[in-house]
């Protein structure tokens, strides 16, 4: 075999090798893309899951506090009117009105006079708490009741 023919192997080996490393080189590169976007998708999926799960509870420290049944029928949203004896102006803070008028979802389903008296815990409504009321009459803040004694 002449030394031509030797060196025009040698070229097509090393070719051919190259190739090779630059295929290997190539999957290498692809494998460890793949595993970098694995752990990426799986830290969103686990922050998603965090963020969703837990649902934070918006109550004034478990205050207990005074009001009055003023309505038991609000016109607009047809759930009881109620006033704050104790801690008005820590609700005012919490809910933002300026008056001290509000009407209450999460109380029992008795039957309250106008004038009752009840020791309640409380919370500002999330997005599922509020109500659809109609625009008749003068419209008050929601309050949610957590707790009534």
């Amino acid at each position: 075999m002449s030394t031509l023919a030797k060196n025009l192997i040698q070229v097509g080996v090393r070719r051919c090798c190259f190739l090779k490393t630059k295929q290997h080189l190539f999957i290498n590169i692809r494998l460890i893309v793949n595993s970098f976007m694995k752990k990426i998708i799986s830290v969103f999926i686990l922050i998603s899951i965090i963020f969703t799960s837990c649902k934070k509870e918006i109550e004034v420290e478990g205050n207990w506090y005074t009001i009055e049944i003023r309505t038991t029928n609000n016109l607009d949203c047809r759930v009881p009117e109620i006033t704050f004896l104790t801690g008005a102006d820590e609700v005012k803070q919490l809910l933002g009105s300026s008056i001290n008028i509000y009407v209450a979802t999460g109380l029992p389903k008795v039957n309250y006079q106008p004038g009752t008296q009840l020791m309640v815990k409380i919370r500002k409504p999330d997005s599922g708490d509020f109500l659809l009321c109609t625009t008749l009459g003068p419209s008050y803040r929601q309050v949610v009741t957590t707790d009534v004694k």
